[in-house]
């Protein structure tokens, strides 16, 4: 077995750092690996532990020995190390190295039986000096064994790592951050994954993090390390939430880097229509689905807020199926989505398809329309770039916005000033979307290409909106207006239609011009005429030609696949007539098939 030792990151900052020799739990760790490969029999391991399995047996029995030894011998393991801590973090360092040595052994749940078995009894028969030291139950998941005992180390070692930290060079200060996210993240997985699953596996673990890191220690870290979110993966879990959010994120209207200003946004908050991402935002009995949410939990340190995104994804999602105006509240569902989602990932370089997030809460949204929305699903992907989820919100949302708008002629002149500026920006959208999404016929009828965020219903344009509000006379002089007037498709065809007509005879008026000039610059001899009259000869005869042996191939298929018509006819005559006569016969005979296929008797046995 190899012998046990920090875990891997711990072990490496301690040792870029030089601290490594400082890390008491890391000097117990020595002694108890010297004690393993030096222990000698121990009478009672060999009277208590007997199994069959060999493998079991072996091991059980060297464990036990050590234990045995290490238990022994505690005030000469203090002594070398020179330790004054407390006992009993002596014994929790012991129950962590005995675990760890077990690690990847198939037979490790039965081992840790035995041991534990010899262990009670070397404590009753006071074997182990004057301080008895007890094992608890570390039988968990490897997994689970690997993050208790690296969030066990981190409190071990954070007085060493705080006071390195703080002296520590600048050009090193990021390793220590790292490190230090990456346990934070660790305690909000797991004080989550208790809320969620009612786990108790990390309870222990949770309630010693809370106790050892006070306010002081965690303003040291974020001022330390003040991009790693530490403060947000901290406190976000002790019921003091802080948010990382614009405010435009939390309204669920644009983000921070929009055309919209914040006047801009507040008026448009207040339209009846926006009630709806109001509602979409409203965090109550969110905590009820954070279980959807588990494997989402570990990104919360590069992406701060898709947990609690998550949840209300899962919330609004499931619950959507009880609404009355089921698709509109899809429709907005989508673009909340593509938002929020936008405004946790930021400005990532990573491309949609292979952003973690991206592709958690797809298979967020998969497994809610499959297991819960499976008769009427609302489905979408997340596959577009931002840029496209950004304009398709705005034209969504102003369309459904559009009614509520009008009616506000009669607003004030500073709320109508927003509105104002909210149609030109809007009106250059529609403009640069229209022809994609919209194909219109002189009749009034047209087709749309995009109907998840673009109404075709002329009714629409943002110059009706821009003429009811009176913007010219509200926005200042320089603010030009444009209005959109969309091109029939059957008015396009017309114009080719025209153009193609003018090309035919653009092209004649070239010809007839080509070939008069031909005649002009000949000579009129008369070897040019009879030139002229037998190249004009041979081509005639050369076309009849043609035209005959077309005629004739033609005519010759022609009766070839008439005769084949013909004879397949009467084959198909033939067998309606021999089933016919078939059928008139003895109704002893069932089952007949005609042509090609087998045929089938029926018989009576002979008695």
């Amino acid at each position: 077995m190899d012998d046990v030792t920090l875990d891997d990151d711990l072990k490496k900052l301690a040792e870029q750092n030089g601290f490594i020799d400082d890390i008491i739990i890391n000097k117990f760790y020595k002694e108890f690996n010297k004690s393993y490969n030096n222990c000698s029999r121990s009478n009672i391991c060999d009277i208590i532990i007997k199994s069959n399995i060999k493998n079991v047996n072996s091991e059980s029995r060297k464990l036990c020995y050590n234990t045995d030894l290490i238990l022994k011998n505690q005030d000469t393991i203090f002594k070398s190390i020179g330790s004054i801590e407390n006992k009993d973090n002596f014994c929790d360092h012991l129950n962590y190295w005995l675990y760890n040595k077990l690690n990847d052994n198939p037979f490790r749940s039965r081992i840790i039986r035995n041991v534990y078995f010899a262990w009670d009894k070397i404590n009753e028969l006071g074997y182990n000096g004057t301080h008895k030291c007890r094992h608890y139950n570390l039988n968990v998941s490897e997994e689970d064994f690997k993050n208790k005992k690296k969030l066990y180390e981190f409190l071990q070692c954070f007085d060493t790592i705080k006071n390195n930290f703080e002296t520590v060079e600048k050009s090193r200060k990021n390793e220590y951050c790292k490190y230090l996210q990456s346990i934070f993240s660790l305690y909000y997985t797991k004080k989550h994954e208790i809320s969620c699953n009612k786990s108790l596996v990390y309870k222990e673990d949770i309630k010693r993090f809370e106790s050892k890191i006070n306010s002081d220690h965690l303003n040291l870290l974020v001022e330390k390390c003040p991009d790693s979110n530490i403060e947000f993966l901290y406190r976000v879990n002790s019921g003091n939430e802080v948010s990382h959010r614009t405010e435009y994120n939390k309204t669920g209207l644009y983000n921070k880097n929009s055309f919209f200003t914040k006047e801009m946004g507040d008026a448009l908050s207040m339209l009846t229509s926006h009630k709806v991402y109001t509602d979409l935002n409203n965090k109550d009995d969110m905590d009820k689905y954070c279980s959807y949410c588990i494997s989402v939990l570990p990104l919360e340190k590069d992406y701060p807020g898709v947990t609690e995104f998550c949840k209300l994804l899962s919330k609004n999602l499931s619950n959507i199926k009880d609404k009355k105006d089921r698709d509109e509240r899809c429709s907005y569902l989508i673009y909340w989505t593509y938002n929020n989602v936008e405004n946790i990932i930021g400005s990532s370089s990573i491309p949609n398809n292979l952003n973690p997030v991206i592709n958690e809460l797809f298979k967020l949204i998969i497994m809610i329309n499959g297991k819960i929305l499976y008769e009427k699903p609302c489905l979408y992907y997340l596959d577009d770039s931002v840029d496209v989820w950004e304009e398709e919100k705005y034209l969504h949302d102003y369309f459904h916005y559009f009614d509520d708008i009008q009616k506000k002629g009669d607003t004030s002149q500073d709320y109508k000033q927003r509105y104002c500026e909210y149609i030109i920006h809007m009106n250059k959208l529609y403009e640069s979307h229209i022809n994609d999404c919209c194909s219109y016929f002189s009749s009034g009828f047209y087709f749309s290409n995009c109907r998840k965020y673009f109404n075709c219903d002329k009714k629409y344009n943002p110059y009706i909106l821009y003429s009811n509000l009176n913007c010219a006379h509200v926005l200042p002089e320089e603010n030009v207006f444009k209005k959109i007037e969309p091109t029939n498709m059957d008015h396009y065809v017309k114009y080719v239609t025209e153009m193609s007509k003018e090309r035919a005879e653009m092209i004649k008026d070239v010809g007839d011009s080509y070939i008069t000039d031909i005649f002009e610059k000949t000579d009129n001899t008369i070897l040019d005429v009879l030139f002229y009259i037998m190249s004009l000869s041979f081509i005639t005869i050369l076309g009849i030609f043609i035209i005959s042996f077309v005629f004739y191939k033609f005519t010759a298929i022609k009766s070839s696949f008439k005769r084949r018509i013909k004879k397949k006819g009467n084959s198909l005559i033939l067998q309606k007539k021999r089933k016919h006569i078939l059928s008139e016969n003895n109704d002893e005979i069932k089952n007949i098939n005609v042509g090609n296929q087998s045929v089938k008797l029926a018989y009576h046995t002979l008695r």
